[in-house]
């Protein structure tokens, strides 16, 4: 697989995880505020910081939303969470494939 697929491929990825942040935010502020809250009350563009991005990655790959029963929100984050897996699969591919082209 050529570097210049791998990219396209990661970009294509980066949207639908775009995509897929805001949902988790909508989804949390409308039916879960408390955790919202909890989690420093996130936004996905806007006053966004290093805290609360950081609280919502330990939230998703700690698996913490199996907690809440919800569903949707379940579905959602296993989503998010295989997208990172991907996203850090691929991006350490291109890190080999870079270097042994050299």
């Amino acid at each position: 697989m050529s570097n210049g697929i791998i990219i396209i491929v990661v970009g294509v990825l980066m949207l639908i995880g775009l995509f897929l942040n805001v949902q988790f935010h909508k989804k949390i502020k409308a039916d879960h505020p408390d955790l919202w809250r909890e989690l420093g009350s996130p936004t996905v563009f806007r006053n966004s910081s290093r805290k609360s991005r950081s609280a919502i990655y330990r939230y998703i790959m700690g698996k913490k939303y199996r907690d809440t029963n919800d569903p949707e929100l379940i579905r959602l984050c296993d989503g998010i969470r295989y997208l990172y897996y991907t996203l850090y699969i691929l991006f350490g591919v291109l890190i080999i494939a870079i270097f042994l082209k050299r």
